[in-house]
């Protein structure tokens, strides 16, 4: 059996809501007697601009200066392949991309790189998705399996997930 978390972890989540049913689920995978492995991986690059989106207040993002270690979809399916091909432990593994930013820089980018005239402050009292988080919330513990997409290839796969928005608002 396996389980995939949404977030990065339950107990870290920011979404108290989804970290609630979370660490129900997780705790009934862990009272059961079958072999298990939980999976956390850490937010996908592919929803940096929906984080741009519910943080912004007119013409400005407002997003806290926190690590950020976002991790690339296509990963976190080989993550998750992986993980299935391998015997269960019982145990939860973490997963997440190889580089770390603040969550600023990281959507700051992304902007930038559409041309979006948004700006992106810097702000520690700002929330994420409406939760007050702390400098290292959004990152993996130690130990943590990283995927292989770099920084410098995330343009690609944010290219390409905004093209395929693109062309199902044309059909």
């Amino acid at each position: 059996m396996r389980s995939l978390s949404p977030s990065l972890s339950s107990e870290r989540s920011a979404c108290r809501k989804v970290a609630t049913k979370c660490l129900a689920q997780e705790s009934l995978i862990k009272s059961s007697p079958i072999p298990y492995t939980i999976i956390h991986a850490t937010q996908f690059f592919e929803f940096l601009r929906a984080i741009a989106q519910f943080s912004t207040h007119g013409d400005t993002v407002r997003l806290p200066p926190v690590l950020f270690q976002p991790m690339a979809a296509e990963d976190v399916s080989t993550a998750v392949a992986e993980a299935a091909l391998e015997k269960p432990i019982n145990g939860m593994v973490e997963f997440a991309g190889p580089d770390t930013f603040t969550l600023d820089e990281s959507v700051r980018k992304v902007l930038e790189h559409d041309n979006d005239a948004r700006q992106v402050l810097a702000d520690p009292a700002a929330p994420y998705y409406g939760v007050k988080v702390s400098e290292k919330m959004l990152v993996p513990g130690t130990g943590a399996r990283l995927g292989s997409t770099s920084s410098t290839s995330t343009f690609d796969c944010i290219d390409y997930h905004k093209m395929q928005h693109s062309n199902h608002e044309l059909s």
